[in-house]
């Protein structure tokens, strides 16, 4: 990827640099890439589950995230994106990216993030405005600090997206939220952690907290502390979070499934490969008692079955 300065003349956005309100194009790209243009958001090229195993198109750094050799538009500050339909394209954003908008799409572009604030930020952050897509975009801090997730809210799809670094790779805390044909990986830990009483950081390649209608799909998760994938029901319900034909690794165990205090959840987890890294070897799969999960499918790189432990300490 290589940056360019060029602005083009387009509609305009609030934009925020140390505070300040700026303005900003909406459109923030000449020729921009048409969404599904070479990045299909279909499942019709995904590739088939048993694949897996030999590692054949699994999502990697090579077919995810911005393009390699793309010039980039470079611009520095944060962006808060407040005009519906706003369509950002190879863009190497040098800010925190707030939007506050629906239908806001994001392709073939890096986000940095800079100096944030002390407070939980994601690189890009959507509390519920609807229909946000990220698509063949690469999130990484440039500084790795223990306030940054890659992307956090709710509300929306990832496809080719690579995500490394940050405290949690992807936050969900609320609905409607597609990841597929991702790398999500190498969460860093921190020995103090503000969110977990000064204790080490719980580093998540994907965190769920509540929502309806998560689905997470043909993505390389891999690389975190904590969990690959720790779906929870922990300040609302989850009730029909599916994990389907992904390849995942690391973790203390692999994926976890829980719940808390009176919230339910509800999981289907099929075809998916778990790699051979994780902190107890023996808990590549495990789920509360108060969790109900549907399981299938699910096998070890070595070709042994997954099956799901119940585990409530």
């Amino acid at each position: 990827m290589t940056p360019s300065t060029r602005t083009p003349l387009a509609r305009l956005v609030t934009c925020t640099t140390r505070g300040l309100a700026l303005v900003v194009p909406a459109v923030l790209a000449v020729g921009l890439l048409a969404v599904g243009s070479g990045t299909s958001g279909t499942t019709d090229d995904l590739v088939p589950a048993a694949a897996a195993l030999s590692g054949a198109g699994r999502p990697a750094a090579y077919n995810t995230g911005v393009p390699k050799n793309l010039k980039l538009r470079v611009h520095r500050g944060n962006l808060t994106i407040t005009r519906a339909g706003t369509k950002i394209d190879a863009m190497d954003i040098r800010g925190f990216v707030s939007i506050k908008a629906p239908n806001v799409t994001i392709t073939r572009s890096i986000v940095r993030g800079g100096t944030p604030p002390r407070d939980n930020v994601g690189l890009i952050t959507n509390y519920g405005y609807r229909n946000l897509v990220v698509r063949a975009t690469t999130l990484k801090a440039t500084k790795q600090t223990v306030w940054v997730d890659g992307i956090k809210g709710s509300n929306f799809t990832l496809d080719k997206v690579h995500v490394s670094g940050n405290v949690d790779s992807v936050k969900i805390q609320g609905d409607n939220v597609k990841i597929t044909r991702s790398l999500l990986e190498d969460t860093v830990y921190w020995k103090s952690d503000p969110f977990q009483g000064g204790g080490p950081t719980h580093n998540d390649n994907i965190q769920i907290q509540k929502g309806r209608n998560i689905t997470i799909a043909r993505n390389t998760i891999r690389g975190a502390q904590n969990f690959a994938i720790l779906g929870a029901a922990s300040i609302g319900n989850t009730p029909n979070l599916k994990v389907l034909d992904n390849w995942v690794d690391g973790g203390h165990c692999t994926v976890k499934l829980e719940t808390r205090k009176s919230y339910a959840l509800r999981a289907t987890v099929t075809g998916n490969v778990f790699g051979p890294n994780r902190k107890v070897q023996s808990c590549p799969m495990v789920a509360t008692s108060t969790a109900t999960v549907s399981a299938a499918n699910n096998l070890l790189d070595s070709g042994d079955p997954v099956r799901v432990q119940r585990w409530d300490g």
